[in-house]
């Protein structure tokens, strides 16, 4: 009978092979004696005196095999990013004497690794980058919850979590701990919201509390382990980091979609995954516009329904036109709150247009995004900085009736959903080259005319792209 391990023991049974490849397989040449030298150190475990770490190293000695081969798969990150959130969502639920021995012997196994490879072939003594490297190894370990002040105390503290999941703010300082900014993090689902037949919210907390620091309108890149495999996928937050505690993404059930499907059939209140973030550029933070077009389509709503809520939170006068697209009312996403900021914000102007309903179905606007619906519905749009956001088809459309309407390019921005295929690039021979990716010190072989994303993906790398 095969144990099923929450994401925190599986990440802790994970823990010292991380490790393990971070320091001794850098260049990829992890040899048998080295990991010998490891699988020793894993049989024999007097050394250890951390109960949670010895139970945890009779499972990594069991799953040794299944935890080396993701790592050749590209499925196992050792990034510092990902060694820093395994770390500290470890010690987030150990008290102060079990946090001492479990760093002294997280230490001990470190310094037995290099032992066993002869000091990284000499390279502690000979390259500097290497050395520094491995001390800042060492000094996460040791220090993962050091506190650095951030501004005024304002009465605030680190981030607890009581027994509901419930994110709390309470004594007296804030701390850069407190924070979650462009860091991999593991979040705890709390809730999961239905918002039409085919959409859903899916509401986290930090897992070690924090309060999440983002712009609206930015998205994310969520870790979901589906049928034994590690999948990527970036989802758009849709909450407003004016309301710091959760973090929400907003899921539309896409046919044959592998992620969405499994995220609206198999992911629960309780489950956990981990997310890097934030990234891209997509926001009205720092556009001092003093009118604000935002226009959706689909699933697209999710970046300005996160900017609307924003914009209400801090009590923004600035007029915003709100106009989304969708097949049928039924189809509405947020339709109740985005009612509720236009009963709320003087300024705060709604539009729904249904592109397949009939009169009967929805008596309002209806049809195409084009320059005569534009027109209609927001006549003065010239005066706006536009934000348009939707699946690819309505994209192009927008960009056509955007090209076309006399708005200074400058003050349309925009966001498309979904992946758009690569196209060929004619540059390059097809001879093979090696590139290097530095955080993960991985290097890869291809072709000089391949994707640098794909390569990347297909090797298992996590980058930024948007």
């Amino acid at each position: 009978m095969v144990t099923r391990l929450s994401e925190k023991s599986r990440i802790l049974v994970q823990l010292p092979l991380m490790l393990l490849t971070r320091i001794a397989d850098a260049d990829g040449k992890l040899t048998a004696a080295e990991m010998e030298a490891f699988e020793k150190l894993i049989n024999d475990t007097r050394w250890c005196k951390n109960d949670l770490l010895k139970r945890a190293l009779t499972h990594t000695k069991v799953q040794k095999d299944e935890i080396w081969r993701d790592y050749i798969n590209g499925d196992l990150d050792n990034d510092f990013h990902s060694v820093a959130a395994s770390l500290e969502s470890i010690q987030s639920s150990l008290n102060a004497k079990d946090c001492d021995t479990f760093r002294r012997d997280l230490l001990h196994l470190c310094k037995q690794i290099v032992r066993s490879t002869g000091g990284l072939g000499g390279l502690l003594v000979k390259d500097k980058g290497v050395k520094a490297e491995y001390a800042e190894l060492k000094a996460l370990i040791r220090n993962h919850d050091a506190d650095i002040s951030v501004g005024s105390s304002n009465g605030l503290s680190t981030a607890i979590l009581d027994a509901d999941h419930t994110s709390l703010i309470c004594a007296e300082r804030i701390g850069a701990q407190t924070f979650w900014q462009r860091s991999k993090i593991l979040l705890h689902c709390i809730g999961v919201i239905a918002e039409t037949h085919d959409v859903k919210t899916f509401q986290f907390v930090a897992d070690p509390p924090k309060l999440f620091l983002y712009k609206p309108g930015q998205f994310l890149s969520l870790d979901l382990r589906i049928d034994g495999q590690i999948v990527r996928r970036s989802y758009t937050i849709s909450s407003s980091p004016s309301r710091p505690h959760i973090l929400s993404i907003t899921v539309k059930r896409v046919p044959g979609g592998l992620v969405s499907n499994w995220l609206h059939d198999k992911f629960r209140v309780g489950d956990e995954l981990f997310a890097q973030g934030p990234n891209g550029t997509f926001s009205c933070v720092g556009d001092n516009a003093e009118r604000l077009l935002f226009i959706s389509a689909g699933s697209g709503i999710t970046p300005v329904m996160s900017m609307a809520r924003w914009l209400h939170d801090i009590g923004s006068t600035r007029h915003v036109q709100f106009i989304h697209w969708a097949r049928k009312p039924e189809d509405f996403i947020c339709n109740d709150e985005l009612h509720l900021f236009e009963g709320r914000m003087p300024n705060f102007t709604l539009n729904f247009v249904c592109t397949r309903s009939t009169i009967q179905e929805w008596p309002g606007e209806t049809g195409r995004l084009s320059l005569e619906k534009l027109k209609a519905l927001c006549p003065d749009y010239l005066d706006h900085s536009v934000y348009c956001c939707g699946p690819g088809e309505f994209m192009s459309g927008a960009q056509q009736v955007f090209a076309s309407s006399g708005l200074p390019a400058s003050r349309y921005h925009q966001e498309s959903f979904g992946r758009a295929s690569p196209q060929p690039i004619r540059k390059g021979s097809g001879r093979e080259v090696k590139i290097v990716f530095t955080e993960s010190r991985k290097q890869v072989a291809c072709r000089d005319t391949d994707v640098i994303l794909d390569v990347a993906s297909t090797n298992g790398i996590d980058v930024d792209w948007s």
